[in-house]
């Protein structure tokens, strides 16, 4: 524009001063070539503005061309994947919930060995596999209620068949000493008759303790002797014991120890399952040690989660059975008192042994505990008495029997709800 208007100058002078022919001549020969040339440069601007429209223009449709079909794919994409996506979900979590649900109905109705083949996620195989255990659990606990009927009855029957063997034997030991007061010292039928009479007295031991142990008993509280207790409950196993070569080893205090408050037949029943207990440990022979200690106030055994609740005031009589047969390995020790868990085949026992001797111990304000090295390094059970001490003591415990069996009778209840 600069440049136009410095052509244009000489042209206006010669207007101004009345020189139109130079002013003509002036405005061809400089003004019309500027202009020719300006207009020749819009021309082409706008050449080049139009042809920028136009490529601007055909690139935003070829990008809107090429949104669209993205879109498309897009959304063909999404509705691809919604639709594997339900079938993978109806594979791996709807079909194989309703296959549960249809295995529970089953096990509802009886049918408790059952095979689930779940295809899915790990989680759903291992309910389904939780599953499967459930089943095969119920079929155990079947055969161990059925085991523990059989019992009953085997237990019913042994107390009639000892109540049926005692009165002959009565009879037998009744002559027998007749024939003793009768025969000399010197006679040579004396040592027979002796023998026949100590054979009647240990057979009529073991028929005694087959009647207390079968016949069902109140618990009666009592300043007991658990060394006689020992005694008893050794005079029932001491043919299996001489049968299987196992020695006991009894070692004995130096003092003389405190007589324990119990209940004599329940306590008598608990040394008598951890003996049956020693004994199928060792099928091959071996050692049983007895070891009675007196613990004062303040001792601290290691808390297992069975001694919940335990009464550790005042002396205690640890009494441990030691044995050197197969040992416990550290997961089934967790599980001893649990109740029907047993470690023998089925029908060879019912799992009940232990459990109802820690609820004994229990009741008896007690505690039985268990220990082992692991397999094949023995096992020791540790069996805690409160001991008797005064008459305060006496009376404070007889008013608590009440507390005490209303707990058997809620353990028996929660026992029955179980089965």
């Amino acid at each position: 524009m600069q440049a136009f208007l410095a052509q244009l100058k000489p042209v206006l002078e010669h207007a101004d001063q009345g020189r139109r022919t130079e002013a003509i001549l002036e405005m061809e020969d400089r003004a019309l070539p500027t202009l020719d040339g300006a207009a020749k440069r819009m021309e082409l601007l706008t050449l080049s503005a139009k042809s920028q429209a136009d490529f601007a223009w055909a690139d935003a449709k070829r990008s809107a061309r090429r949104a669209l079909i993205s879109s498309g794919i897009l959304f063909l994409s999404l509705i691809l994947a919604g639709a594997g996506l339900s079938v993978g979900l109806y594979r791996s979590i709807i079909h194989p919930l309703a296959k549960l649900r249809e295995g529970t109905k089953r096990v509802a109705e009886g049918e408790w060995n059952l095979s689930m083949d779940l295809k899915g996620p790990p989680e759903m195989a291992e309910l389904a596999g939780s599953f499967e255990d459930m089943g095969r659990s119920l079929i155990r606990l079947q055969v161990q209620v059925t085991q523990l009927d059989r019992m009953s009855a085997l237990g019913t029957l042994a107390g009639g068949v000892a109540h049926e063997i005692n009165n002959p034997l009565t009879g037998v030991l009744g002559q027998a000493q007749f024939l003793l007061e009768k025969l000399s010292p010197e006679d040579p039928l004396r040592g027979n008759v002796e023998r026949i009479e100590r054979g009647a007295q240990k057979c009529r031991k073991i028929v005694r303790g087959l009647l207390d142990f079968s016949r069902p008993t109140d618990y009666v509280f009592a300043a007991v002797d658990a060394d006689t207790v020992i005694d008893h409950a050794l005079g029932l196993c001491e043919a299996e014991m001489t049968l299987k070569n196992i020695q006991v080893r009894r070692i004995k205090s130096a003092s003389p120890l405190p007589r324990v408050w119990a209940s004599e037949n329940h306590l008598e029943q608990v040394f008598l399952n951890i003996l049956l207990n020693a004994l199928q440990a060792m099928p091959a022979g071996g050692m049983l040690t007895i070891e009675p200690v007196v613990e004062r106030p303040g001792y601290r055994p290691q808390e297992l989660p069975w001694n919940e609740g335990i009464d550790r005031h005042g002396d205690h009589l640890a009494v441990t059975f030691e044995d050197s047969g197969m040992g416990i390995a550290p997961d089934i020790l967790q599980r001893l008192f649990d109740p029907f868990f047993t470690t023998k085949e089925p029908g060879q026992g019912t799992g009940l042994g232990l459990s109802i001797s820690y609820n004994i111990m229990k009741a008896l304000r007690g505690e039985i505990s268990a220990a082992s090295p692991g397999p094949g390094r023995g096992a020791a059970f540790t069996v805690r008495i409160p001991c008797a001490k005064d008459d305060k003591m006496l009376v404070n415990d007889a008013s608590s029997l009440g507390s005490v069996e209303k707990r058997l009778s809620d353990f028996e209840r929660r026992f029955e709800d179980g089965i």
